[in-house]
C-alpha cells in the first residue's frame, strides 16, 4: 500500500510539471520581451476567457463566412465562438494596443488594449463601442456584438516558453595553453 501511495505522488507531480501553464501578458511583460529584440508577431497568444461574437442575418442575405447560423425567436443569427485559450497571433501592434487573429483570414482581429487593473496593466479585449454590456467590432469585413464585455478577456502566453525567450545561453569554447 506504501508503495502504491508513493508511486501516485510522484505520477501526480510529473503530470503536473508537464502541464503548459499560461500567464496573462502584461506591458512589463512586453517591455521585457521587446527589449530583448522579440517582436509581438513572434509571440504565440491566447484568450484567458470565451469571446462570442454574434450578428443578426437578413433573411433574404444569408451568407456566412465562419461560424454557425442560429435560429432565435425567427431571426438567423450567425455566432462565432473563440473559447478559453484559443491561440492567436498577433496582426497589429500600437504602442497601447495589439490586434490579434484566431483564425485564418483577413480583417479578423480582435483589438486588445492596455487596462490596469491593481498597478498592473494587462492587455484586455475591447470594441468600437460599448452599449449595454455589448461591444461593436468589425470582423471579416461585417459588424459583430461582443456578447458579456467579451467575459472580461485577456491575453495570456505560455510560462514555459517566455522562460525560454528570455534565457540566454552559451557554451564557452575554452582556452588553451601553448
Amino acid at each position: 500500500m506504501k508503495n502504491l501511495w508513493i508511486l501516485l505522488v510522484v505520477g501526480v507531480t510529473l503530470f503536473s510539471s508537464c502541464k503548459n501553464t499560461k500567464i496573462y501578458f502584461t506591458d512589463t511583460l512586453r517591455m521585457r520581451l521587446e527589449s530583448n529584440g522579440v517582436t509581438m508577431k513572434q509571440i504565440q497568444f491566447y484568450t484567458s476567457e470565451e469571446i462570442v461574437l454574434r450578428r443578426e442575418l437578413e433573411s433574404e442575405n444569408i451568407q456566412v463566412v465562419y461560424g454557425k447560423i442560429k435560429e432565435e425567436d425567427g431571426k438567423s443569427v450567425d455566432e462565432i465562438i473563440i473559447k478559453e485559450e484559443t491561440p492567436g497571433m498577433c496582426r497589429q501592434i500600437t504602442p497601447n494596443a495589439l490586434w490579434v487573429s484566431f483564425e485564418a483570414g483577413e480583417n479578423n482581429s480582435i483589438s486588445f488594449i492596455q487596462h490596469e487593473i491593481d498597478g498592473t496593466v494587462y492587455y484586455h479585449v475591447t470594441a468600437k463601442n460599448w452599449q449595454d454590456g455589448l461591444g461593436e467590432i468589425d470582423y471579416n469585413d461585417r459588424v459583430y456584438f461582443m456578447l458579456n464585455q467579451g467575459n472580461g478577456c485577456k491575453l495570456k502566453v505560455s510560462k514555459a516558453k517566455m522562460n525560454r525567450l528570455n534565457k540566454k545561453s552559451r557554451v564557452a569554447s575554452g582556452l588553451r595553453v601553448r
